[in-house]
Formats: structure tokens, C-alpha cells, sequence
């Protein structure tokens, strides 16, 4: 996945700037025309201080991800495909077979070891076609879809009496990870907590 600008947040924010700017402007005019409502610097001062953290405080009440840092949104890495032969039906009959194949209820996913290229021979297609297919189709890459089926196995077994006596590492196991650090950064990913964040909140 590549990362591009939130064209429409920076816009409304771009808006808000400008809008913030103009209300200012009778302020300044004051200022320097010595009018008594902004003539004392302290008083001016204040005044302009004051209105900084309204705007402030307003913007981030609107587009709280402002506190995230960089306005990143993802989209899908399809450009590599740009010169690909695949025509709209092959990637539909594609993307149908692999869905029969990932959610079959033998749970495909939950074999630590699967790779693409074992998929792709048992879906007859090859490992590119089939990279492709699930990042147009899904905006995942290979990894991350079959983690994502591998979260949810985990949460089924998290809110399970069945497994309530199984430590977290135990969970990432029965659910195809290899060891918990990769099993803890996709269910971050997935679900916004860690698990237990998660187990906490039901």
C-alpha cells in the first residue's frame, strides 16, 4: 500500500485557514489604526492569544487527526499492474476462487507456512496474477488478507470459554502465527487495540 495526501481534509482545512485568516483581519485593521479596543499591545495581545486556541481548539474538534501527525490515507498499489494482461473477468473468476479457497471452513489460513505460490497453483493461476487480484479487489497486500483472517480466528478465540485458560501467545499459535510480535502488530492493525485492550473491552 502507498500513502497519499487526504486531498478533501486538507481542503476543508486549507477552508477553515482562510476563513480563521478573514476574521483576523478586522483585528490587525484596529490594531494599527490605534482604535481603542485593541490599543493597549497587552490587551491586543491577549485578544489575539485568545482567538489562536479557538482556532486551534476548533480544528482539532473537527479533524481530530490532525493529532496523528501526517494526513495519510492509503490506497491500493496498482500502478505496477499498469501493464497487466489480465482482463476484468480472469480477475473476477480469480478473486472467486480465492475466496472459496480462504474462507473453506478447513481454515487454509491458519497453516503458519502458506505462501502465495502454493495458493496460486491450487487456484491454476500464478503467484503475480493472484498478488494482484487481492490488492486491486481487496486494497491488501497478500500478507496482510490472510491476517486478516487470522485476526478474526484470534478474536473468535479470545471471547471463547472454550479458551479462556490459553495465554495470548497460545491464541497467536492456534491462530497461524509463527511467534507473538507479528501476531500483536496485525491485530493492532486490524482492530485498532492490542488484544488485550480487546479482551477488555467486550
Amino acid at each position: 500500500m502507498d500513502k497519499k495526501p487526504n486531498i478533501v481534509l486538507i481542503r476543508w482545512f486549507t477552508v477553515f485557514f482562510i476563513i480563521q485568516l478573514i476574521a483576523r483581519l478586522p483585528l490587525l485593521f484596529d490594531h494599527f489604526n490605534n482604535l481603542k479596543t485593541f490599543a493597549d499591545p497587552y490587551q491586543f495581545s491577549m485578544n489575539m492569544a485568545s482567538l489562536l486556541l479557538l482556532s486551534i481548539s476548533t480544528a482539532l474538534l473537527l479533524f481530530p487527526k490532525l493529532l496523528e501527525g501526517a494526513i495519510l490515507i492509503d490506497i491500493p498499489n496498482i500502478e505496477k499492474y499498469r501493464n497487466s494482461n489480465l482482463t476484468e473477468v480472469n480477475k473476477e473468476i480469480i478473486l472467486e476462487k480465492w475466496k472459496l479457497f480462504i474462507e473453506d471452513s478447513s481454515k487454509p489460513y491458519l497453516n503458519p507456512k502458506i505462501c502465495i505460490s502454493e495458493i496460486a497453483d491450487n487456484l491454476n493461476t500464478n503467484p503475480q496474477r493472484l498478488s494482484q487480484v487481492i490488492n486491486e479487489k481487496t486494497g491488501m497486500n497478500f500478507n496482510d488478507a490472510i491476517n486478516a483472517f487470522r485476526i478474526e480466528e484470534a478474536k473468535r478465540l479470545l471471547v471463547s470459554d472454550s479458551y479462556s485458560k490459553l495465554t495470548i501467545d497460545a491464541i497467536a499459535h492456534k491462530s497461524g502465527f509463527n511467534s507473538k510480535s507479528p501476531f500483536y502488530t496485525a491485530f493492532k492493525k486490524n482492530t485498532g487495540l492490542t488484544p488485550k485492550q480487546f479482551i477488555a473491552s467486550i
